[in-house]
């Protein structure tokens, strides 16, 4: 990394070119693979043509605000700001390499985003269990894990086999997975356990739940053709893979569970909930673990019954 910055150093007197060092950071970073390629698409589109051959510490607050606003205007206030997230992360390690004194991205008011609302009703719980069983037995297990868990679907897809506890029924999520940094335990319902088993003899001797030969990271990355075809037979409109988290959460919620049990098992990563996680200990591990089995089992009920021919 050093010899590649005293290289980059000699290019000018300006210093390091922002496009090289942003290629770097982007090449560095451990992200799951969807949100990688959004990056190169930002840095490709949107870096290279707007920022060309400036050097770093040419760059000004004046400059990020000029590409805030064109950013916005013509890809979408969301893009703006993911590009701004990106573009202030770069910075900040250059703050930190001394290649730059300051973080131009500082002070940059974001657009202001309408958290999404979508998931599924109870009626149409039926519909997916329908359509799921339309997909292969490793797709199909992984889309009910994604619900019967309430996890993030990274999360799922990067599981291991060591991570489970068979005879207490917890999951161990690594703080290096994790969002938060933190990581956690999270009870597994009787339902999500039945998922894991048959994933057990379908994945052999691999220490993903879900392994891939395609994928880089050797585990599952982005089935989004499969998805597809599960909402286009179950008839779920506008329904993503991450809205099947926040059903979880509403089953929870409409089977009494409290808000602070739904924070620990959903793993939220504010203040707030860690504080919650913190002092809950015994006491409140088990109320978790009692709610995910209710709504597993709630979530089972649900499903068709289909007579045998």
């Amino acid at each position: 990394m050093l010899v590649f910055l005293r290289n980059l150093a000699k290019v000018g007197v300006g210093g390091v070119r922002f496009i090289d060092f942003a290629e770097k950071i982007i090449s560095a970073k451990i992200v799951e693979e969807s949100t990688l390629k959004q990056y190169w698409r930002i840095h490709n589109n949107m870096f290279k043509p707007l920022f060309k051959d400036q050097y770093i510490r040419e760059i000004s607050h004046s400059d990020i605000l000029e590409f805030y606003k064109y950013i916005g205007e013509n890809h979408g206030k969301c893009i703006a700001n993911r590009a701004l997230t990106l573009l202030s992360s770069i910075f900040s390690k250059a703050c930190k390499d001394n290649i730059a004194t300051h973080n131009p991205c500082h002070g940059v008011e974001r657009h202001k985003e309408i958290p999404r609302a979508r998931y599924l009703e109870t009626e149409e719980i039926p519909d997916l269990h329908l359509a799921v069983e339309k997909v292969p037995a490793y797709y199909r297990n992984y889309f009910m894990l994604l619900l019967y868990t309430g996890q993030r679907g990274q999360n799922v897809k990067s599981m291991e086999w060591k991570e489970i506890n068979w005879n207490t029924k917890m999951w161990r999520i690594p703080a290096q997975k994790a969002k938060n940094k933190k990581g956690g335990v999270f009870p597994l319902s009787n339902e999500a356990i039945a998922h894991l088993q048959e994933m057990k003899a379908i994945s052999g001797n691999s220490q993903f739940v879900f392994p891939s030969k395609r994928s880089r990271s050797g585990h599952l990355e982005e089935p989004k053709k499969r998805w597809y075809k599960v909402c286009g037979i179950g008839k779920l409109l506008d329904l993503h893979m991450h809205d099947l988290r926040a059903t979880f959460a509403t089953c929870q919620e409409e089977a009494g569970t409290s808000k602070e049990t739904i924070q620990i098992t959903l793993g939220h990563s504010n203040v707030k909930t860690t504080e919650i996680y913190l002092r809950a200990k015994q006491r409140r591990n088990k109320d978790a673990a009692d709610s995910v089995n209710k709504v597993g089992a709630f979530i089972a009920s649900l499903k068709p019954q289909t007579s045998k021919t």
